[in-house]
């Protein structure tokens, strides 16, 4: 099965969004594992799975995305609130970035994951807009 690229990430977060969106359209919410069980049918019908992932290894794969993105956002809070912005957007995003590597001891490689929920959820958007 071998290890997760930055396209799977991706496609998983995508798969995530989209039916996250369903459930917060429907008067009933569903049970966890009925959600999950839905983002692995249309990851499977979207993607095709060609690394046979299980459903199990699909949601562990997105709490591992889905607790990077928050580290980094807390991480980009305490520098915005301890460092006077005179950058551009993306020299904000590299600072974030060092100030996660020194903190969590890796690299932050959930780039297109992150920018895709800055692209769909407001919350996420970055408080530093390009110069």
């Amino acid at each position: 099965m071998g290890s997760f690229d930055s396209i799977e990430d991706l496609q998983i977060t995508k798969t995530w969004y989209k039916e996250s969106r369903v459930a917060d359209l429907s008067y009933v919410m569903p049970e966890p594992e009925t959600f999950w069980e839905k983002i692995y049918n249309q990851y499977r019908r979207e993607y095709g799975n060609p690394k046979r992932r299980t459903l199990q290894q699909i949601h562990d794969r997105y709490q591992i995305i889905q607790k990077a993105i928050c580290d980094f956002i807390e991480i980009q809070q305490r520098l915005l609130k301890a460092t006077r912005i005179t950058m551009s957007s993306e020299q904000f995003h590299d600072l974030v970035k060092a100030g996660y590597l020194e903190e969590k001891g890796e690299a932050f490689t959930y780039d297109d994951c992150y920018n895709f929920m800055v692209s769909k959820i407001p919350d996420y958007e970055s408080p530093v807009h390009s110069t």
